[in-house]
């Protein structure tokens, strides 16, 4: 790995965060995210990791399902832990500058997503792939896949993303140079991964597999401890940590975590799970990351090894989840699980990338992967811009909570594939109804100042990408101007939304006066509130 391929991947990330700045609307829209959130507020509170503060939804929605009480009378999240810790710091320094903690934790993900982007580069070149297809694979999965709109939340397949990539690229340096430090660090990135999203544990026996087959035993066994040893951080980390707030044996502690989604597992459910996550108009991967068309020839040009291990990455995800009665995610946009398998995604059509980017391609060809792409970008797009959890959403919801659990291998509703659910129809829906979901649209019209500092923090980011190779400081300039934008962010709109998209009809249940009298006695001025209403919506 050269000086210009770290200062080349420095770019990129810079880049794609400028992106994902100009399209976020720094809120949360999802129960998922508030639940994530807690814990980091409850950690720069008071140094706790309860999440009490959101108990009280129970009397909207019924029992909690993202809590679970403690062995201490308290509750706690059932949320993967690792995005929390990451996002107290900033949770804590929000508080001390008087700025929103909320908008501030939520710059967490963009920063992810960046840094997934510039990973990949680096495990790109690493594969031996020239400099400019790295460019193309990293910029390929920043913008072209579904990564981009979910950069723009609290859910934790950002982090969960990130982990799988650093597990990846430590598993190729280790079957390159068969060092067992290599082996560590895929261990350790599988860690970091299966903290985010404990669903990632699926992948934990193709890394392996990758890792030691072929491989003779006086190398095998060197490997196979380091990799034990970075992937043990979380499993022993996740099983003392629910030890101590829920009890019993360290096993029943390592799922404990769950919102009873093992129990909730059948092999029944694979085949509408599988043709779900892939096909079906409100879910597919298929409509949402169109860039998916170009693995099968990806995967064709890599070397056997290679294609296999990436195909198999995608297939124990997709094929875990499809267990899973819920396989479609909730309340949520797209095929939320298999968010963390962009970067594998990118990753797998680099062939196809490097054939373009190269002139190798005949012209018809070229111009099918050009309409992919296209596609791809203006499906990553859309929904980054756009408000994604408007009423289609909670009509898809109710159907899929209709068909819920499959009654058989292949329960393919008709609902599965309407026209109508296609992300793209939705999108510009909301689009011709300006329901924007960008900062700068906050108050209602365009903030010209933030927009316009946008514009200049993404044109200098495609200046860095350009200069930053022969000149660091482009790269070094960029990173100042990025905090810049993000002070210029944080400190125009310095208090979270009120609001969480279009208004829905109000709810009030019979309870809701003597809550709301509950609520007053309870807290004191600067408490803040987190309300929840039906379907996960805030």
């Amino acid at each position: 790995m050269t000086r210009r391929d770290t200062l080349t991947a420095a770019a990129v990330g810079l880049l794609l965060l400028a992106i994902y700045l100009s399209t976020t609307p720094l809120r949360l829209r999802s129960i998922d995210e508030a639940a994530v959130f807690c814990v980091s507020r409850s950690l720069a509170g008071h140094g706790g990791v309860d999440c009490d503060s959101l108990v009280w939804r129970a009397v909207v929605v019924g029992t909690p399902p993202l809590l679970k009480e403690g062995l201490d009378g308290r509750y706690y999240a059932v949320k993967d832990v690792t995005p929390s810790l990451l996002g107290a710091p900033l949770v804590w320094a929000a508080y001390q500058l008087e700025l929103s903690p909320i908008r501030t934790m939520l710059l967490l993900t963009p920063v992810a997503t960046a840094l997934t982007g510039a990973g990949l580069v680096l495990a790109i070149r690493g594969a031996g792939w020239p400099l400019k297809t790295a460019i193309a694979g990293a910029l390929a999965f920043g913008v072209g896949t579904a990564a981009w709109p979910y950069a723009e939340t609290l859910f934790p397949q950002g982090g969960g993303g990130l982990g799988l990539l650093v597990a990846v690229g430590g598993a190729l340096a280790a079957r390159r140079t068969l060092d067992w430090r290599a082996a560590l660090v895929c261990g350790l990135g599988l860690s970091l991964a299966a903290s985010s999203v404990g669903g990632l544990w699926a992948v934990g026996p193709v890394l392996l597999a990758y890792l030691v087959l072929g491989v003779d035993r006086r190398r095998m066994v060197p490997l196979m401890f380091a990799f034990g040893v970075g992937a043990a951080v979380a499993f022993v980390g996740i099983s003392a940590f629910n030890l101590a707030r829920f009890g019993g044996s360290p096993l029943t502690a390592f799922f404990s975590h769950q919102t009873g989604a093992t129990s909730r597992m059948r092999l029944l459910h694979t085949g509408t799970g599988l043709i779900g996550q892939l096909f079906s108009t409100p879910r597919g991967l298929l409509w949402y990351t169109p860039l998916i068309v170009l693995v099968p020839f990806g995967l064709a040009k890599w070397p056997r090894r290679e294609a296999v291990f990436f195909g198999a990455l995608i297939a124990a995800l997709l094929v875990f989840y499809s267990f899973y009665d819920e396989w479609w995610g909730g309340l949520a946009f797209g095929p939320r699980f298999a968010v963390p398998l962009m970067s594998i995604i990118a990753l797998s059509s680099v062939p196809v990338l490097d054939d373009l980017v190269h002139g190798r391609l005949r012209p018809a060809v070229r111009s099918a992967v050009v309409g992919v792409l296209v596609l791809a970008f203006v499906s990553a797009l859309l929904p980054s811009l756009f408000y994604t959890l408007g009423e289609s959403e909670l009509t898809i919801a109710e159907n899929f909570i209709r068909i819920t659990p499959p009654e058989r291998f292949a329960q393919l509703d008709p609902f599965l594939f309407e026209p109508r659910w296609l992300p793209q129809i939705r999108l510009v829906g909301a689009g011709l109804r300006g329901e924007w979901d960008v900062l700068w649209m906050a108050r209602g019209s365009p903030d010209w100042l933030l927009l316009a500092a946008h514009a200049i923090l993404i044109g200098t980011g495609a200046l860095a990408l350009r200069y930053a190779a022969q000149h660091p400081r482009w790269a070094i300039g960029q990173g100042v101007l990025t905090v810049l934008v993000i002070a210029l962010m944080v400190g125009r709109y310095p208090e979270a939304s009120r609001t969480f998209g279009p208004t829905l009809e109000p709810i009030n249940p019979a309870t809701m006066d003597a809550l709301a009298a509950h609520i007053d006695q309870q807290t004191t001025p600067g408490d803040a509130v987190i309300t929840a209403l039906p379907f996960s919506t805030l």
